[in-house]
């Protein structure tokens, strides 16, 4: 990043989210912005998978197991569930779990336990943080529910984007226009 013409602008999706709440948690080399889209609040998960298992102990035990076995490589069902909102097209869903599935990594990414002990993940640090946030994610997520995008928006001290009919992959599903357009015009004001 330190060598870079320009600060550059981060954009996260998910669990990456955490990578650039670090990044910017510490003194590093600036960033001109962070975008974070349904992204893993500063807290982890805990909190998500609490109110969804208070919601419902199906859905819970579905993206548990969604996520351990990796059922949605194989489940379409399962594809929509955990990533996209029943607005897909069928045609679109099928080729984004081939993708899927061309690009899975044959190992677990993701210790979860062990990111765990190293949660909450501070605040920017004030004195030497100065870039822009965005923060938005999708209302029909099963993954990062609307709650978790707004402790991350509170994190970063901005107003989430909430976009009523977009799930996980808001960057993929039916409606990712409204998505894109949200964070175009923010990296256009930047």
């Amino acid at each position: 990043v330190k060598s870079f013409a320009a600060p550059p602008v981060m954009v996260a999706h998910s669990f990456g989210g955490l990578v650039a709440e670090l990044y910017v948690s510490q003194p590093r080399a600036p960033l001109a912005g962070v975008a974070l889209v349904a992204s893993v609040p500063p807290s982890g998960n805990a909190d998500i998978i609490r109110r969804i298992t208070k919601r419902s102990i199906w859905d819970s035990a579905r993206i548990t197991w969604g996520f351990i076995t990796k059922s949605f490589l194989k489940n379409s069902a399962d594809t929509r569930f955990l990533f996209f909102s029943p607005q897909l097209g069928e045609a679109e869903l099928l080729k984004y779990q081939r993708y899927l599935q061309d690009n899975a990594s044959p190992v677990a990414l993701l210790d979860v336990r062990n990111l765990n002990a190293e949660l909450p993940i501070a605040a920017p640090m004030s004195a030497t943080y100065n870039a822009k946030a965005f923060v938005g994610g999708g209302a029909a997520d099963c993954v990062v529910d609307v709650p978790a995008v707004e402790e991350l928006a509170r994190h970063f001290h901005v107003q989430p984007s909430i976009w009523p009919s977009l799930a996980h992959d808001v960057m993929l599903d039916a409606d990712s226009d409204v998505a894109a357009a949200d964070l175009d015009a923010w990296l256009r004001a930047l």
